[in-house]
């Protein structure tokens, strides 16, 4: 058991690490996403006043 002590240590000690960065990385990741949605909801709203715009001034053809 003892020549497999080191390996088990660097095995947990990755193990709690991976849960740290994980841990550590959420927040900014949800705050990226509900930027990222209001950002896409601006857009649906700017690209629709543009659309209306062009729809209003296009001619009919002749």
């Amino acid at each position: 058991m003892g020549e497999f002590l080191p390996a088990v240590v660097t095995a947990g000690a990755g193990l709690v690490l991976l849960a740290l960065v994980l841990l550590l990385a959420v927040p900014p990741v949800r705050r990226f996403r509900r930027a990222s949605a209001e950002l896409q909801v601006d857009t649906r709203g700017r690209i629709a006043l543009l659309q209306q715009l062009v729809n209003s001034r296009r001619r009919p053809y002749e």
